[in-house]
């Protein structure tokens, strides 16, 4: 039983911690006390109840030199030889009695006994340094520790020697050198190999291998096995090669690790023996690839026999007893360890503006968000959310950005919850640990006080050492996904540091990262020599998403009695809002607020229409209830104006508080903070408690150290409340904002805007709502300060925008003001109809040379001909991408002639009108009619008008197509009443595109061919290395082949379409012939003569041995995905 101390304003408080496996030890002592009053003091030996040598020796001198008492008893002989390694161990086994076949006296007990309570004592009493008092370790334990003994030890010795055979090199030269050397690989390639822990004792370990793990071993002979044949990896899966039998057992040793399971002497016996027939079965086929070494293989199949017969006949050591132990129990734990991170996936839903307390479970709530890579060379490509953690590599940290309220933590909270439910949806089913760590926890300052504080019964069984030697082990996948890094400190810095140097040097340790966008750049500089950071920007809740999570969130309100409205109507409304009103509820958090004005008061959520107003309608709702409950229940007879005044003076001081927490980089008060408020409270006698919870300040839990501790609920509050204070101080005379900032600060040079960017852009509201004079006075220092952030960024500027409800007078004001930061190439991906409005209003007042739009996704751009009318007056160039059947009448409308546009893609799937847009267009990268190419139904729109790079098409005539196009992707038409294919006139298109280097021919199966010609040779000449080019010619696609009778249809219209040269590829999609047919196929146009460098078959399903025969006849096999490159099936 420990006891510790906690004071509390005077108040002494004493908590009672039992540390089991102490009060185990104390009623074995009073057993044996009671026994030995009949056997003369002499007890039976003890072995293994308290392993007295498993203690980690630093923490026991270190509680041997703190606690007097010892000396009393021992006169610190005993912490002297914990630590010195001259002194005999049986010194110390003697005194304690601990070998096996001593015996206790009883008076050592008697001393022992307080011993033994004040180090649990002294240890419990310290956070991070607690002693492990080791459970027994049972016989069938044992056996097992002995097969991953094993496993370790011969295992490793015969792959170590099967590597040694393997190998054409030297023992003198490393594989790294081997390589770059021998086989001429560059160094990336070399590290594209290895994980950065197989690197590094790769270069500083002996040439040899011999300090190589089994892992590693692996690695290295499959890597040898590719750079010597690359056409090896049949061996790898083939029973009777050396190479499955490797990893064969490779994987015996992962599984041994895995278990956490004992096992009795038959089992253990039989389980080596198994292992030892393995290994004389690699070391004979060993024998078999490399004769020249028979004799010492033979030598080294008696020394593994011998060592076998050690493991069984001998006891463990202490150490490897230890080291298993600790694995074992860190293993074991994983289970109840899900359980625990289950609490992860029951949120309060509105706890903080709703007040209820009720569960609900994040999987019912959670709704997909748009992410998207912002990496230098990766930059808009859009992710799956359940794709995030899939993301995390071994050589980057994964980085999460998206500005406060996007759902960084509510994505963070999923992700536990998925993995602890087995991982399926978030892709986290194949990491041992997922350890949460949040950077506004103050607490925990290193990896092992983490771990002990999310799984406390690992502290009872492993010290610190153990849990991080652990973690270092490549047996356990571990991730640390940390949540919040613009809301670290010193602590959770230091931390971070830890996780990232772990993450430095083990490959099997991931990392994932969120942060708002302001603290991007630190997490660059602090990411190390050796990481990349793979960064990943959430957009928010899709526009298709936004009324389901409207809706699940108000009906969870309606059933846990918190609002009476209805969820139809609250939908019946957001859909008639604007565009822009629309889009300020991209923002998770902000619909979650809009749901709970919804319940408390209809018309206010119909009259907000910024983030500001958001926040500022909760005060204005809280404050009324406050009203309520403070006349009702305190001061019936108060004049509301003096409340009102009063309650100010509580505002004003909490606004500050806020500020300077912010500041300082708090989500909560501190003790100074509260003190300040309590004292408000009292001069205006009005309880605390009552003020507390109108204005959303909670318990903070974790922060037990602090008298009292109260934190806003979100960070998008807090920055609400420090942007009022800022209002409130230029309202009452202060000159300027980055004045009343600066005097927070004593060191100037520490102030980083950054740290503002979001009170800046709820200052801005809170003005434009406040007062339009104060937004013309102070409106160029916010827009000044916001450049000192990022100029560049679009978003910001549009999010500062957006909080002025759209007011005629301060939108003017504002466009004029941030229209110089504007960039000059503007680019909408995706382009949302809010972006459309908010752009046409502000291009009146800057010159931009173009604007780039993904017109993607299912909204309806509405305004987007507004925008198009200004671009076109303003001759700016527009460059569009992925337009779909969807935009086809709008663009048609909205594009004219003169109109500079340049399209990067466009996917016409269904529409088959005229579509003189594309007419217009100057140039179009790409342009897909897959109603035309794909099934060969009609003749796709003409677009003879423009210059196309790339197109998929199927025409009756080739002047419908552009005037310029580089690869062409051409369907012939089949006349629907006669069944004969319709020649476009391919016998002339070299001449009429001198310049196309690729053409592709589709057609259909059974269609009359006797009148075509041979199509005309185009070839295009890759360089795919500095030594190697490859010549693609004319490819022929036979689409749609299904019976008997098309097989022998495809061998004559592949012979009679035979160009003067090769085939470059004979595809044949949409088939749905069986294997035998195929093959069929490939022996008529061999027979026939058909010249082709590889024939793609597109067939589902096919069996091993199938795909194993077609590829024996130079049938090169293809499923639809592997034809994608092409980009038409």
């Amino acid at each position: 039983m420990v006891l510790q101390r906690h004071y509390h304003r005077k108040k002494f408080k004493c908590r009672c911690n039992f540390h089991w496996p102490t009060i185990k030890i104390l009623f074995g002592f009073i057993l044996i006390n009671f026994v030995s009053t009949y056997y003369n003091e002499q007890v039976t030996p003890i072995t293994s109840e308290l392993d007295f040598h498993l203690f980690p020796q630093r923490t026991i001198v270190n509680k041997f030199n703190s606690i007097p008492e010892v000396r009393k008893y021992f006169n610190g002989r005993i912490a002297t030889s914990c630590v010195n390694p001259n002194v005999p161990q049986t010194e110390i086994e003697s005194k304690f009695a601990m070998s096996p076949g001593n015996t206790i006296q009883l008076s050592t007990l008697i001393l022992t006994l307080p011993i033994m309570m004040m180090i649990s004592s002294a240890a419990t009493s310290s956070v991070g340094s607690a002693i492990a008092f080791t459970a027994p370790i049972s016989d069938q334990d044992l056996n097992q520790f002995k097969v991953i003994h094993t496993l370790k030890t011969v295992g490793q010795l015969t792959l170590l020697n099967v590597y040694q055979s393997y190998k054409h090199f030297s023992d003198s030269k490393n594989i790294k050198d081997h390589l770059i050397e021998d086989l001429h690989k560059t160094e990336s390639e070399f590290r594209a190999y290895f994980d950065s822990t197989m690197i590094k004792v790769i270069e500083s370990t002996p040439a040899s291998g011999e300090c190589y793990d089994i892992s590693l071993l692996i690695r290295c002979l499959r890597v040898l096995s590719e750079c010597y044949e690359p056409d090896n990896n049949r061996k790898w899966k083939d029973k009777r090669e050396l190479e499955y039998k490797c990893q064969k057992l490779a994987n015996k040793r992962n599984e041994a690790f895995h278990c956490c399971i004992g096992i009795n002497s038959i089992e253990m016996e039989k389980e080596i023996e198994d292992i030892k027939f393995l290994i004389h079965d690699i070391l004979s086929t060993l024998i078999g690839r490399f004769p020249s070494a028979s004799s010492a293989i033979s030598i080294l199949k008696k020394n593994i026999d011998v060592k076998i017969s050690s493991i069984l006949a001998q006891p463990l050591g202490k150490l490897e007893i230890k080291s298993y132990q600790s694995h074992k129990y860190l293993r074991a734990e994983i289970k109840p360890y899900k359980i625990k991170c289950k609490k992860y996936g029951k949120i309060k839903i509105l706890d903080f503006l709703s007040g209820s307390d009720s569960l609900h479970d994040i999987k019912l709530l959670y709704t997909h968000i748009l992410v998207k890579q912002s990496n230098r060379h990766k930059t808009n490509v859009p992710i799956k959310c359940t794709d995030i953690i899939k993301m995390a590599s071994s050589d980057s940290i994964l980085l999460i950005n998206s500005e406060t309220g996007g759902g960084k933590t509510t994505n963070f909270k999923f992700g536990i919850d998925d993995w602890a439910d087995g991982g399926h949806v978030m892709n986290t089913e194949d990491y041992d640990f997922f350890f949460p760590m949040m950077f506004r926890n103050q607490r925990i300052c290193s990896v092992a006080q983490l771990i002990e504080e999310l799984i406390p019964n690992v502290k009872v069984h492993i010290d610190s050492e153990d849990i991080m030697t652990c973690i270092a082990d490549p047996s356990f996948t571990v991730l640390f996904y940390c949540d919040g890094y613009d809301e670290q400190n010193q602590n959770s810095h230091k931390l971070f540091l830890e996780i990232r140097d772990l993450k430095e040097k083990y490959d099997h340790i991931r990392v994932i990262v969120t942060s708002r966008p302001e603290s991007v750049k630190q997490l660059y500089m602090n990411r190390g020599d050796i990481l990349n950071i793979e960064h990943l920007q959430i957009l928010g809740i899709h526009e298709s998403k936004r009324e389901e999570f409207l809706a699940k969130y108000h009906n969870e309100l309606v059933s846990a009695g918190k609002s009476t409205q209805s969820t139809d109507e609250l939908l019946i409304f957001f859909k008639g809002c604007s565009a822009h009103h629309k889009d300020l509820y991209r923002l998770p958090i902000n619909l979650v607020i809009l749901s709970w004005i919804w319940g408390e008061d209809i018309e206010r959520a119909k009259s907000v229409k910024s983030a500001a107003g958001l926040y500022k309608t909760i005060l204005e709702i809280n404050y009324k209830k406050l009203e309520n409950r403070i006349v009702q229940n305190h001061t019936p007879n108060i004049d509301f104006g003096e409340l009102r005044d009063m309650i100010n003076l509580f505002e004003e001081e909490l606004f500050y508080e806020s500020l300077v927490s912010l500041r300082h980089d708090r989500m909560y008060l501190d003790e100074q903070g509260i003190k300040k408020l309590r004292e408000v409270c009292k001069l205006i006698k009005l309880p605390f408690s009552e003020l507390k919870g109108a204005y959303l300040l909670t318990k903070l839990e974790w922060l037990a150290d602090l008298d009292e501790s109260l934190e806003l609920p979100h960070k998008g509050m807090m920055d609400f409340y420090a942007a009022k204070c800022i209002a409130s101080k230029l309202s009452n005379g202060d000159e300027s904002i980055k004045g009343i900032l600066l005097k927070l600060y004593n060191n100037h040079r520490q102030f980083k805007v950054q740290k503002y960017q979001n009170v800046l852009q709820l200052l801005g509201g809170i003005l434009a709502m406040k007062d339009a004079n104060l937004v013309k006075e102070h409106g160029t220092e916010i827009i000044n300060l916001l450049a000192e952030i990022d100029s560049t960024n679009y978003s910001q500027w549009y999010d500062l925008y957006s909080n002025f409800d759209l007011n005629p007078s301060t939108a003017d004001y504002f466009g004029k003001l941030i229209a110089p930061h504007i960039e000059l190439q503007v680019m909408l991906d995706p382009i949302k109809d809010a972006d459309v409005e908010y752009l046409s209003t502000l291009i009146q007042y800057v010159n931009i040379d173009s604007v780039e739009m993904n017109i993607s996704g299912t909204e309806m751009l509405a305004k987007l001909p507004t925008l198009i009318d200004v671009l076109r007056s303003k001759e700016c160039i527009i460059k569009m991408s992925n337009i779909d059947d969807i935009h086809c009448d709008l663009l048609n409308f909205s594009i004219k002639q003169n109109t500079k546009i340049h399209i990067d893609k466009v996917v016409i799937d269904k529409y088959q009108n005229h579509l003189p847009f594309l007419s217009f267009c100057e140039y179009i990268s790409e342009c897909h009619f897959n109603n035309s190419w794909r099934e060969l139904h009609c003749a796709a729109p003409d677009i003879s008008g423009c210059e196309v790079g790339k197109l998929w098409t199927a025409t009756n005539t080739i002047e419908a197509l552009p005037k310029h196009v580089n690869e062409l992707y051409l369907g012939i038409l089949v006349d629907p009443t006669t069944g004969k294919a319709q020649d476009p006139g391919l016998a002339h298109i070299t001449q009429r595109y001198p310049g196309l280097n690729k053409l592709v021919v589709q057609i259909k199966a059974g269609a009359m061919t006797e009148h075509l010609q041979h199509l005309p040779d185009v070839t295009r000449t890759t360089t795919v290395s500095h030594n190697i080019t490859i010549s693609e010619c004319t490819s022929l696609l036979l689409s749609h082949l299904s019976d008997e009778s098309h097989i022998q249809w495809a061998v004559k219209t592949a012979r009679k379409l035979q160009p003067l040269r090769d085939y470059g590829h004979l595809y044949i999609p949409r088939c749905s012939l069986n294997m035998e047919q195929v093959c069929e196929l490939a022996d008529g146009l061999k027979d026939a003569g058909v010249k082709v460098s590889g024939v793609g078959v597109t067939q589902r399903g096919q069996s091993e041995e199938q795909v194993q025969r077609l590829l024996d006849g130079g049938v090169s096999c293809a499923n639809d995905d592997d034809l994608s490159s092409i980009g038409y099936w």
